[in-house]
């Protein structure tokens, strides 16, 4: 079946939304616009002082049918833009969820695809260069890396849409996540747990897999961690791959984006498994 081509958000939001489609392919750069179903962007001039600090994660909800998803670009300018919103499935189970060849940005906290409320899930990104959070909306999902992919974090990023996207800012300055604090973090005085810290690239999903022959490149400038997730969970490179985290390694010793980041961080206990001629090499 030929695949859906797509030059705009609309056409990008009708065909998730089509369960008959299973391949969109992104014809050149489409971002979010100013406003969806109402929902106002984020960055808008109405909160533009309250930008940096601010939450601003929008969210919108569509009807994804459970079918496999191939979302992939058809030149090296390919993107998706989602600025401020995040694309949650009202259904309780979708299929595998496939970005390749594009670049993909998002300012919300739980990145282009909220999978909270999803039973099972697994989100692969192959050849993929993506600005702000890469994922971050799914604690039952297996997130997949493959192919040449670079996640890079920073304050903000130049939007498709034109001017400067703030990517959100509402995790605690202790680093946990305020759904998942624990009776220790609960004990932190009021100003500890103020909303002072932008997402892990990724977070909160149940693993992160770099397959066999992939190259992953995590850049974190931002304050905060590189992956974060949940005890019990498993960061795994597979023989041949290769995952290398910078960390922000600015010798500025008044940047507080210097301290208390973790390059892979999980809060009881986890896993972090490297195969055969593989390579993990952490930058901080």
């Amino acid at each position: 079946e030929a695949a859906t081509v797509v030059t705009n958000w609309d056409q990008f939001v009708s065909a998730l939304s089509n369960a008959s489609v299973t391949d969109i392919k992104v014809q050149g750069q489409i971002f979010a616009p100013n406003t969806v179903n109402g929902i106002t962007n984020g960055n808008d001039s109405s909160e533009a002082a309250n930008a940096k600090t601010k939450s601003v994660d929008r969210t919108l909800s569509l009807a994804i049918a459970n079918r496999a998803l191939n979302i992939y670009g058809d030149g090296a300018n390919s993107g998706i833009d989602f600025r401020s919103y995040s694309i949650k499935p009202t259904a309780g189970a979708v299929g595998d969820i496939l970005f390749s060849n594009l670049s993909i940005y998002s300012a919300n906290s739980k990145g282009p695809i909220d999978l909270s409320q999803v039973s099972a899930s697994k989100v692969t990104f192959e050849d993929v260069k993506s600005e702000g959070v890469m994922f971050g909306g799914g604690q039952n999902t297996t997130v997949v890396i493959k192919g040449n992919t670079t996640s890079n974090l920073a304050d903000s990023y130049t939007s498709l849409a034109g001017g400067t996207q703030y990517v959100q800012m509402n995790v605690p300055h202790n680093g946990l996540y305020a759904k998942g604090e624990t009776n220790e973090d609960k004990k932190q005085p009021r100003g500890a747990k103020q909303l002072t810290r932008r997402a892990a690239n990724i977070h909160s999903a149940k693993n992160v897999i770099v397959e066999s022959d992939a190259t992953f490149t995590l850049n974190r400038v931002s304050e905060g961690d590189g992956i974060s997730l949940p005890s019990n969970s498993v960061v795994e490179v597979k023989d041949k791959g290769s995952m290398t985290i910078n960390m922000n390694t600015s010798s500025d010793t008044s940047n507080p984006a210097r301290y208390h980041n973790a390059a892979i961080f999980m809060p009881q206990n986890g896993t972090v498994k490297t195969g055969k001629e593989s390579k993990l090499a952490i930058n901080s």
